[in-house]
């Protein structure tokens, strides 16, 4: 049942994020999506084998699901993420639209743990969670700015050596 919620919102996420009028180009944002599962997949591997704040299920079927969350669902929104704030011009609705990604994070997490997929210890908590998403949120507008500041200045690089 688990895995049918989560092809759902992983098949919800991905479309989503392709019909998505993106304002970044292409490249920044298989960059950007690469970066994401770098550095997530690292900070998870960290948390559950070194730090072992909760631990997955062994079952074949509920490790997929927690597979499907940690390599689809999550960098796609933090994708869609990523294209919104860069379209929108205000604070106000970057701000209402960082809280609404916040929101959709947290919720396909506390989900795994309803779900019995994550089996947490007593050091994490819906805390941990929130503090997480934050910093991969903050990681990766930084990694959008970076590689935005390359690619414009790869683009002027290349308009200065065409005209040659």
């Amino acid at each position: 049942m688990g895995l049918v919620i989560y092809l759902i919102i992983a098949w919800t996420v991905i479309c989503s994020f392709f019909s998505l009028q993106k304002k970044l180009p292409g490249v920044i944002n298989i960059l950007i999506f690469l970066t994401v599962q770098i550095v997530q997949i690292n900070m998870f591997m960290i948390i559950v084998l070194r730090l072992r704040y909760f631990t997955y299920d062994s079952e074949l079927m509920k490790f997929i699901v927690v597979i499907i969350h940690r390599d689809l669902i999550l960098p796609f929104l933090l994708l869609i993420f990523i294209n919104i704030i860069s379209v929108k011009k205000t604070f106000r609705a970057r701000l209402s639209y960082s809280f609404f990604t916040l929101f959709q994070l947290l919720c396909t997490e506390r989900l795994l743990s309803i779900l019995g997929y994550i089996h947490n210890s007593q050091k994490w908590s819906m805390l941990h969670d929130l503090l997480f998403d934050l910093v991969i949120m903050a990681i990766s507008i930084f990694t959008a700015v970076v590689f935005m500041k390359l690619y414009s200045k790869g683009q002027r690089i290349h308009c200065d050596l065409s005209d040659l």
